[in-house]
């Protein structure tokens, strides 16, 4: 619910109205109103049972047991009978209301659902830049060790110049187009070009829709395989953009150090010089992650900044960060991760996890305490 009032602007307020299917009656709700944004908790609000399942029901018990008792046979009757007539009184109430609604613009509507998918796109962008990054500095790193322990300048630099030159993934954009993509950790595969689906944030919906899940029975939709790729349907979304493989070519070497590498004179002058390259790189590596570590956490704070939406806060956003973090976290942990870059993203996510329990007191009305 907090995900569709992201989608909704305040303009909408009085405009939304809630239904419950397969309610009796209000005091069989088994739903929290009080757990809507504050905007949405006065809407008004239906039940309705189905009359046509309560009339099939019964007639499918006279059938089984046609020597049902007289008194049992007239109480189901009268239910079926007082289902049909509550239905239609309820859906006439309903459509009075919508004749009374103001008409409102869908712009608004349009922007936010813009937004939403926006926020979607550059968070896994940022994560993945997060991983790529990490990953160059491994490389960086076990070369460093090598160089201290082998002396092999000519074979470092070819090394060196293969890590920082190395392709990497970013998303592209495909304007009106939406692809089904997988965001697990390295795989950057468009499994689903040109989706001929309807554009949906829920994943479990694209599961059972897109042929290209192995429909597994037995097995919950988010665990069936992709056809293309092999990962679960939990790490497949659907995007306005697809993965793009890049190669760097700028070279990361800054023109002094370059200079000073062409014109020693000896072999111990550079792997030093090298060796300060290398340091300098990693340098370099470790802001581009602080940054982008940051771009996730500011990405969403902008949209919880944002007066015009009902809801007005990023929590699904945000569990989205908390859940690729932590598919980052388990994928480090299988390659080895040195305690430094586990504890790196331990921290990012305890910081989401923070963050997820303010705006949970927000969207609650807790008062929150100022931070030290």
């Amino acid at each position: 619910m907090n995900a569709l009032s992201n989608m909704l602007p305040k303009s909408l307020s009085e405009n939304v109205a809630f239904i419950f299917t397969m309610v009796s009656s209000p005091l069989m709700f088994s739903f929290d109103t009080n757990r809507l944004p504050q905007e949405l908790r006065t809407a008004h609000t239906w039940s309705i049972d189905n009359p046509s399942s309560l009339w099939f029901k019964y007639q499918k018990r006279l059938t089984e047991e046609p020597l049902l008792e007289e008194d049992l046979r007239e109480e189901m009757k009268e239910i079926s009978h007082r289902g049909f007539e509550r239905a239609t009184k309820t859906l006439s109430q309903f459509f009075q209301y919508l004749d009374k609604r103001k008409v409102q613009p869908t712009q608004p509507v349009l922007e936010l659902y813009n937004i939403s998918v926006d926020i979607e796109t550059r968070i896994s962008n940022t994560i993945t830049r997060i991983s790529q990054a990490e990953e160059k500095r491994m490389r960086l790193q076990k070369l460093q060790v090598e160089l201290e322990n082998q002396k092999r300048i000519k074979q470092t630099n070819q090394h060196y110049q293969r890590i920082i030159n190395r392709p990497y993934h970013e998303l592209e954009e495909t304007g009106s187009e939406h692809n089904v993509l997988c965001i697990a950790v390295n795989c950057f595969s468009n499994c689903v070009e040109r989706c001929a689906f309807p554009f949906t944030l829920d994943p479990e919906a694209l599961a059972k829709s897109s042929s290209s899940f192995e429909e597994t029975p037995g097995v919950p939709p988010l665990q069936w395989r992709c056809k293309v790729c092999g990962h679960p349907a939990g790490d497949h979304h659907h995007y306005r953009s697809k993965w793009v493989k890049k190669v760097a070519t700028e070279n990361m070497i800054d023109n002094e150090s370059k200079r000073r590498y062409e014109s020693a004179e000896t072999e111990s002058q550079r792997i030093d010089i090298i060796t300060e390259m290398i340091k300098k790189e990693m340098t370099q590596l470790e802001q581009e992650i602080t940054d982008s570590m940051s771009g996730v956490t500011d990405t969403c704070e902008k949209y919880n900044n944002l007066k015009h939406s009902l809801s007005g806060n990023c929590m699904p956003y945000v569990f989205s960060a908390i859940g690729l973090l932590k598919l980052r976290e388990q994928h480090e942990m299988n390659m080895g991760a040195g305690v430094e870059e586990m504890d790196k993203i331990s921290k990012g996510i305890d910081y989401l996890e923070k963050k997820r329990k303010l705006l949970e007191q927000a969207v609650k009305g807790v008062k929150i305490p100022p931070s030290t």
